[in-house]
């Protein structure tokens, strides 16, 4: 369930960013055309908490997550914490946090943030 709704809010940030125009490198790792990844590590990382928690990395704008967040807050009830900055900023925090990271959610659009992320194992596979 709370894996769904991970990706419920995934999808929701992909349709906003995919209106953007923006098209990422294919992969096997769960990411989208426009650029959002579910993180996680190959033991389950994504979802793998059931505190009625996420968090979200994302590179994108504030205001448009801003507004994402709030409505899937009211509809799952699920807390969002939102952490955002440029995109390889995150990436690379991803990857000095390893498994240990508390982020359940990449958002991003450029390919080099993606790709260092699903080369190092950070992306969780579908």
């Amino acid at each position: 369930m709370r894996r769904a709704l991970v990706l419920v809010l995934a999808a929701a940030v992909m349709l906003m960013v995919a209106a953007c125009g923006s098209s990422s490198k294919s992969s096997s790792s769960t990411t989208t055309s426009g650029g959002t990844a579910v993180a996680g590590s190959s033991a389950g990382g994504a979802a793998a908490s059931l505190d009625g928690n996420i968090t979200v990395y994302s590179g994108q704008h504030e205001q448009t997550m801003s507004a994402l967040v709030s409505v899937f807050e009211k509809q799952s009830n699920i807390k969002v914490s939102v952490r955002s900055d440029d995109e390889a900023t995150l990436a690379n925090q991803l990857l000095q946090e390893g498994s240990a990271s508390p982020a359940d959610v990449f958002v991003g659009e450029n390919p080099p943030a993606l790709t260092v992320l699903d080369d190092n194992h950070r992306l969780a596979k579908t």
